[in-house]
């Protein structure tokens, strides 16, 4: 698994490095990395592709259908792009492979539901918030098709864990009170509408006890909530959640050229892996969402 992993993060942080608007001919790399590594799996590969500016943006879809309901859609994603400047281990990088791992682990797995693993370019800025993010195409993508998404899941920097006392912060107090000072757990973010995936999502991933996991419901406003890809799903109404290390509340690289591989940690990233796989299949084979 860590193997894999890193496998995945140098080639899209080292090997391709930035990725976006700027730098377009390696964001067309990683949509051919991200496309090839999913045809490796059984599922069902797609893209959605729109032009802005003169260059042509991909969304990569990788769906296994489900074998009991396959008209209810649960939606797993993650950003390829960086941030300008910034080389993206963990922004995003770390949710790509954590992406293509689960892909991976559950090519056997019957769900019972249809699972849509998706890639998305231009979540970083100047895209972010506006019609051309790639996550914000596909939302009203789907809206258009009058698709029935259960919910969306945001992968959005997985791998930066520290024991360290005082590395983790909070934007209130309210949560500095509640949650631990070090960075050493995982967070899922949901909105009111949202509250009970997070509380199904954070209870199985708790479940195999490999990396804390800390559900957070809260509201729009809150600063860093609606930074990531499940904002234009809150948007037109779709629950949504984020799964997440906290990003600049921990990792110091954060949009810099600092954010390398050598600064995560793999033996916790990989425990996040495993963990989120078995979350998808225990949220799957419930009976009510």
């Amino acid at each position: 698994m860590q193997r894999q992993l890193k496998l995945h993060i140098n080639t899209l942080s080292n090997e391709i490095g930035e990725r976006n608007h700027s730098h377009y001919g390696a964001l067309e790399q990683a949509y051919l990395y991200i496309f090839s590594t999913m045809q490796q799996t059984m599922a069902d590969i797609s893209t959605v592709e729109y032009t802005h500016e003169h260059h042509t943006f991909r969304i990569v879809i990788a769906e296994k259908a489900g074998t009991k309901k396959p008209e209810e859609v649960i939606v797993i994603g993650a950003h390829y792009d960086t941030a300008v400047g910034s080389p993206g281990a963990d922004d995003n990088a770390s949710g790509i492979a954590a992406l293509l791992e689960c892909l991976r682990m559950l090519d056997n797995y019957q769900n019972t539901r249809t699972l849509r693993f998706v890639a998305f370019p231009a979540e970083e800025p100047p895209f972010h918030n506006t019609p051309y993010m790639g996550s914000n195409v596909y939302a009203h993508h789907c809206q258009k098709n009058q698709d029935p998404l259960l919910f969306m899941i945001s992968l959005e920097m997985l791998a930066y864990f520290t024991d360290k006392r005082g590395s983790q912060r909070y934007p209130n107090t309210v949560m500095e009170q509640k949650l631990s000072n070090r960075g050493n757990f995982l967070a899922i973010v949901g909105n009111v509408p949202s509250k009970n995936i997070v509380k199904h999502l954070a209870q199985a991933m708790n479940e195999p006890g490999l990396i804390p996991v800390e559900p957070l419901i809260t509201y729009e406003y809150v600063p860093g909530t609606n930074l990531s890809d499940h904002a234009p799903f809150w948007e037109l109404g779709y629950r949504a959640v984020m799964i997440t290390d906290t990003a600049f509340y921990r990792n110091p690289n954060y949009h810099e050229p600092g954010d390398v591989a050598s600064t995560l940690n793999f033996d916790a990233f990989a425990r996040v892996v495993i963990s989120l796989a078995w979350a998808i299949q225990h949220i799957d084979r419930l009976a009510v969402l």
